[in-house]
């Protein structure tokens, strides 16, 4: 018998993981906006870095759902995930542009680096984890 948790135990650690990063640099960043030029600033970042987590939160478990139901078709999936999630960060930043909520309401600048921050955050948090994470050379039979 081993105690080294098998991959369905060490993914919401990892995931968790990295949304705790995300969170963190989040914070980080619109505090030095909201110090540094309003709360208009600070409010986008916090938009940056929620659209990062709802994003990478949705892809993770659209693409650990179909990994257990079909993992021959995971990598298509995670793929296709991420070609839907481009354009969709894409259309929200047309969306908010043509709204002129940039003109008033939100900074393009700060929302922007939410968004970047928060993507290497996350992609931090999950290497961290991953890479911490005791993994088997090889898998024991229960039997």
């Amino acid at each position: 018998m081993t105690t080294i948790d098998a991959p369905q135990e060490r993914t919401p650690r990892v995931l968790l993981t990295a949304a705790l990063s995300v969170v963190a640099s989040t914070a980080v960043l619109a505090l030095v906006g909201a110090l540094a030029q309003g709360r208009t600033e600070s409010t986008s970042a916090l938009l940056g870095g929620g659209i990062v987590l709802v994003f990478f939160g949705f892809g993770a478990v659209v693409v650990g759902t179909v990994a257990d139901l079909m993992p021959q078709a995971a990598l298509v999936m995670a793929l296709l995930t991420y070609t839907f999630q481009v354009a969709l960060v894409g259309l929200i930043f047309a969306g908010l542009t043509k709204a002129d909520a940039f003109a008033e309401h939100l900074a393009a600048g700060w929302l922007a680096a939410g968004v970047i921050a928060g993507t290497f955050a996350w992609m931090a948090g999950q290497l961290t984890a991953t890479l911490r994470a005791p993994i088997p050379a090889w898998e024991v039979d229960a039997a």
